[in-house]
Parts: C-alpha cells; structure tokens; sequence
C-alpha cells in the first residue's frame, strides 16, 4: 500500500498490511518523505517499510547535484529503517540510467531496491528487465503502457522475462472493479495501491471503504483459486 500521510496508521493496523511504501504529494506522483515521518512509521509499523526516493516532481532524468542529493536521501532513509528504497533514474533517451545504478550500488550494494514507475517509460521493458537483474534489484513497480487492467499481455510478458528473479509489482489506477478479472489473466507478484478517492478530497489519506473494496476483491479471487 502506497501511504503518503500519518493517518494511515490506524488503516494498516485495521486491516494488516505486510507491506508499505512512503511518500508525500501523490498529486505529482510522489516524493521523498521528511525523516520524522519515516520515524514515525518506523516506530509503529512492524512490517516491510519501502521508502519513495524522488527529490523533485517532474521527469526522471538527474544532473550529477540530483544525484547526489537522491544518494543523501537513500542514506537518511536507511538509517533511519527503511527496508526498501524505491527509486529510479532515467537517460534522456528514457532508457534506464545505468550509470546512476553503478554509483547507487557502489553506494548501498546490499540495499534492497524497487524500480520505480519511471519503468513505464522505457521503449523496451523486456530489455529493462534483463539490466535490472545485473543491478541486484529486488522489486519493480510498474502500471505498463495504458489504463494498468488492459496490460495483462504487458505484465504476462515482463513476468516470464523476470524468471522470479525480480518482483513485478502492478501499481497505478488500481480499484475493485475489474480487479478480480485482471488478477486472472495477468501474472504478477504483489499490487500495488494507495486506496485514494478523487471524490473526496477532504480526506488526507486513503478511504476506508476504497481500501476494503479492494481487498474484498483480492479475497474473492484467493478463494477462486
């Protein structure tokens, strides 16, 4: 579950979630998260915690000061006990950056990482796939080309190509409606979600009764199995 506010406490500890990614300002898609509120995770969820790594909103392409900066945040992060960073860099061709991976690695070589949906601009995610695994990379999360329920081929295509050796992670407009359905044509490994209700504004972490429908869904589906 993607969680970018501290309400969200009370909903992990209702309905028992084994896993979460902080941010803040889902509106631009995520950003780091201030220190205080990865402690005060930290404290009070016993859980995976994957922390956001992004410094700016916009695209992922990084000069050398962004880097460096990304690099300071990964070890704030860590210290501060994190298990996860969740990051991603991009040339500005849109392949991956790879000599942003070389200086994370030698950086934080036994971090356990997600790819991040930067992922989804790729011109080629098979061959994404294939230089992430020399990266060591535990984890991706991605939505694919178009609304992420119509990507079943996509997810079925970058799942074989991970051979189980990196997590697909579907994330992205995941709801209830059509969840059930999606989950059978496509092979993945986790979802993805932030249980948020464009509805209603007013509410500064995700609905309740958003986040119910969906595990409901996910229920149904392990019972159908």
């Amino acid at each position: 579950m993607c969680v970018a506010h501290k309400s969200v406490l009370d909903i992990l500890e209702q309905f028992n979630f084994n896993s979460i990614e902080l941010c803040v300002d889902l509106a631009v898609g995520g950003i780091t998260p201030p220190t205080q509120m990865i402690q005060q995770f930290r404290a009070n969820y016993k859980g995976e915690l994957s922390v956001l790594i992004r410094s700016r909103a916009g695209d992922f392409c990084y000069n050398q000061q962004e880097k460096k900066e990304l690099f300071e945040q990964t070890e704030t992060a860590l210290s501060h006990g994190a298990d996860t960073i969740v990051i991603g860099a991009l040339y500005p061709d849109k392949n991956i950056d790879r000599d942003f991976l070389d200086e994370f690695r030698a950086l934080f070589p036994d971090c356990s990482v997600c790819f991040h949906r930067a992922f989804d601009s790729l011109p080629d995610p098979i061959l994404g796939i294939k230089l992430l695994k020399n990266y060591n990379i535990k984890r991706v999360l991605t939505s694919g080309p178009n609304d992420i329920f119509g990507n079943s081929n996509y997810f079925n295509q970058i799942y074989r190509e991970s051979n189980s050796e990196i997590e697909i992670m579907a994330g992205g407009g995941v709801r209830s409606e059509g969840l059930i359905e999606f989950l059978g044509k496509a092979s993945i490994d986790r979802l993805h979600f932030s249980g948020t209700n464009k509805l209603k504004p007013q509410l500064l972490g995700p609905d309740p009764l958003i986040v119910k429908e969906i595990l409901s869904s996910l229920s149904i589906y392990h019972k159908e199995l």
